[in-house]
């Protein structure tokens, strides 16, 4: 019966383990998806930039063959 308790007690423990680094796994999951989200945003910005810049070069290529 001891043996059995015994292995029992350590199947509890390994599972609050397994519980514990689940929690931590699904925190840095959510922090990395933070840190996309920001990437993100940097990207969509530059895109913009890049597309800004390109619609005032053509203008201004536009007005000097006038």
């Amino acid at each position: 019966m001891a043996k059995l308790e015994t292995h029992v007690m350590r199947t509890y423990d390994g599972e609050l383990s397994v519980s514990d680094t689940l929690k931590s796994l699904t925190e840095n999951a959510e922090n990395i998806k933070g840190v996309l989200n920001i990437i993100s945003d940097i990207s969509d910005k530059t895109n913009l930039l890049a597309l800004n810049a390109a619609i005032e070069a053509a203008g201004e290529s536009a007005s000097c063959q006038r």
